[in-house]
């Protein structure tokens, strides 16, 4: 996710990419089915991209924890992804 906030929209691509490739295999070392390793993988990607549009959604595109609206903001919307 900070990958996402930090870097621009292309070079967060290839962080995306690099860690959906980390995950799945991680994956395959468990116990999981070839179909489970990529549809866990994918989910988890959903969910980062989804946490980090939300942080920029309601922190502003430079996300700027310095104010305390912002930092409440941001703790939400991480808690929010911590608990699914």
């Amino acid at each position: 996710m900070v990958g996402l906030l930090i870097l621009r929209w292309r070079a967060s691509t290839g962080v995306i990419a690099a860690c959906l490739a980390v995950n799945i295999a991680a994956n395959f070392v468990s116990a999981y089915t070839p179909f489970d390793c990529v549809f866990y993988s994918a989910l988890n990607i959903v969910l980062s991209v989804a946490t980090a549009a939300g942080a920029r959604r309601w922190c502003g595109a430079a996300v700027d924890l310095s104010r305390s609206r912002r930092l409440v903001a941001f703790a939400l919307v991480a808690a929010c992804a911590a608990a699914t």
